[in-house]
């Protein structure tokens, strides 16, 4: 899964409850471009999608272990 949508960057950032600024550190681009992301101005490439998608689905493995 490549892709990721404005409203998708935006809800996984919110499950971990961080800022645009955190997020942003953990995915490893600037805050603007979170910012630019979660408003539709832009599109994260490739390798930025995956790391998004790699960030949720730790969430999801956390939230099945400690259930």
């Amino acid at each position: 899964m490549d892709e990721i949508t404005s409203e998708q960057i935006r809800q996984i950032r919110q499950k971990l409850k961080l800022s645009q600024t955190a997020f942003a550190e953990i995915v490893g681009v600037a805050f603007t471009t979170i910012n630019r992301w979660e408003n539709g101005h832009t599109k994260p490439h490739r390798v930025a999608c995956r790391r998004i998608w790699e960030i949720e689905k730790t969430i999801e493995d956390k939230k099945l272990i400690s259930n």
